[in-house]
């Protein structure tokens, strides 16, 4: 874990979390806990991909890598 980026070390070391990009999500983000709630921090460099969802792989015959 990792300290909330509003709330910082203070209100906790491990209130948040950062989540690398993955095969379904094309963009890496923070998501604190802070106070009970569930807050999403993005990057400004990857807000063009924010919404985006990486299509299955697919061969030819249309199946699933």
């Amino acid at each position: 874990g990792m300290p909330c980026p509003i709330e910082g070390s203070d209100y906790g070391s491990s209130t948040a979390y950062y989540y690398p990009s993955n095969n379904y999500q094309p963009y890496p983000k923070i998501i604190s806990f802070a106070h009970g709630n569930v807050t999403e921090f993005t990057f400004a460099r990857y807000r063009h991909l924010k919404g985006l969802v990486w299509l299955p792989n697919l061969n030819e015959k249309g199946d699933q890598r």
